[in-house]
């Protein structure tokens, strides 16, 4: 999601400043706040985003609601909760009840947020990186590579509507189907389908893309996903869900410019804030770092301590201004080669990323996820394995395998080390993909996890 820094040499420089006063981010600025933001901007390096200062009220509206998510998966029974984690929205089962998200911050925040390259303009004027693997770190999502389409048509509500069995396609009527679904038992094919796509369309509906100033609505760029349930977990909602922050960060700044008296704050607003809070160091405050997904030590109670403890005057709504507390001390170390596990939003400008490559992170979302692409006889989806994984979802590959391939060494050399059924998990299960018979698969096989 970052895009290029500006290079070295005076005709990048020159490209460079010529791209920044198209965005409206030169002597205009992009959005307004209390802290200027002065200086030259060197090649390679990011400079502070100088602000206009707040002219008129701004009436902020928002239809975020993390209760009613979290109401709605409650007390799902196991095989709720599997077909959740098949979509690879398992990781909201781990939702505090949150009633309340502060606009104040959520307005600080996007007005803060650089939309071309997602980079988060913190209290000392450091940019923070946000990237794609930080939706999976902070709600527990799980995303496939499939991009959700902006388009849409009639055709395709209408089998959504099908799909729900309802006649009206509305946030209602959806919730409605997710209620009757919920406490019943033995869901056939179909009931199945129709759960998949209710919690999707509720969940984005609410909390995930919650971008409609008139309250919850249905996200209309996801029905042709939901169209097909059975492929719903190949969905890339990670990269969606920054979409819309990036859209929503965009159409606030160009308001706020135009003296606007109202702005939509669109968008996971939740993901914002505590992406934003966990980069800050607030000592025992801090929410400890094996909590995951991190949203989970993030309850109601805790983002109102945090928050209060970072704003930096007593206004409220559009006045508020935050920026208090420091940045993590192991965010800005780490460049010294102090510091070498920091979540990726929390990082400095050039020093890299990656998702955790850590065993805690292999929570049982991921092994859902894992199963299912492996139990595909597909051999398409064995060419994609190696993109549709991430660093950590590959160790849990070789542990379902039963193999011991190192990056680099130790690979498997040939069609016979997999010709034989597939190793027993650690869980009693027993995969069998296919890959005894079919050589091209086999061989596959082993070019990626032989790579790894």
């Amino acid at each position: 999601m970052a895009g290029a820094e500006a290079g070295f040499g005076m005709g990048s420089v020159r490209r460079s400043r010529r791209l920044s006063r198209a965005s409206g981010e030169d002597s205009g600025g992009s959005c307004w706040t209390d802290r200027g933001g002065g200086g030259r901007r060197e090649a390679g390096q990011d400079s502070p985003i100088p602000f206009p200062s707040l002219e008129v009220p701004v009436v902020l509206y928002s239809c975020m609601s993390p209760r009613t998510v979290h109401d709605e998966l409650q007390g799902l029974d196991e095989e709720k909760i599997g077909l959740l984690r098949e979509v690879g929205l398992g990781g909201l089962m781990s939702l505090p009840s949150i009633k309340v998200v502060d606009r104040g911050l959520s307005l600080w925040l996007l007005r803060r947020l650089r939309p071309k390259d997602m980079k988060l303009q913190l209290g000392d004027n450091s940019f923070a990186a946000i990237r794609e693997q930080d939706i999976n770190r902070v709600l527990g999502i799980v995303s496939g590579r499939e991009l959700v389409s902006n388009v849409h048509s009639s055709l395709v509500e209408h089998k959504v509507k099908r799909l729900l069995g309802v006649h009206v396609l509305n946030i209602s009527s959806v919730r409605g189907v997710l209620e009757n679904l919920r406490n019943k038992s033995g869901l056939n094919s179909e009931e199945k389908n129709a759960f998949r796509v209710a919690a999707v369309l509720v969940s984005f509906g609410y909390m995930l893309w919650a971008n409609n100033r008139g309250g919850a609505t249905i996200c209309k760029e996801l029905l042709i996903a939901c169209s097909i349930p059975e492929k719903l977990r190949m969905t890339n909602w990670a990269e969606f869900i920054l979409r819309t922050l990036s859209s929503s960060a965009t159409k606030i700044q160009a308001d706020l410019r135009a003296g606007a008296g109202s702005v939509l704050l669109g968008g996971c607003l939740i993901f914002l804030q505590i992406l934003y809070l966990d980069c800050l160091e607030f000592g025992v405050y801090s929410v400890p770092a094996n909590t995951l997904p991190r949203i989970a030590g993030y309850t109601a109670e805790k983002l109102r301590e945090l928050i209060r403890m970072d704003k930096s005057n007593q206004g409220g709504g559009a006045a508020a201004t935050f920026g208090q507390i420091k940045r993590r001390r192991d965010a800005v170390t780490r460049s010294q080669g102090k510091e070498k596990n920091v979540p990726d939003a929390c990082r400095g400008e050039g020093e890299g990323g990656g998702p955790a490559d850590s065993a805690k992170m292999m929570n049982m979302a991921d092994r859902a996820e894992v199963m299912a692409l492996l139990e595909q006889r597909d051999n398409s989806l064995l060419r994609n394995l190696a993109t549709q994984l991430d660093v950590r979802r590959r160790e849990l590959v070789k542990e379902i395998f039963g193999q011991t391939c190192s990056t680099g060494a130790n690979k498997v050399g040939s069609e016979q080390n997999v010709s034989s059924s597939v190793a027993p998990t650690r869980c009693g299960a027993k995969l069998d993909i296919g890959i005894s018979g079919d050589k091209d698969a086999a061989g596959m096989y082993v070019s990626v996890v032989g790579n790894w």
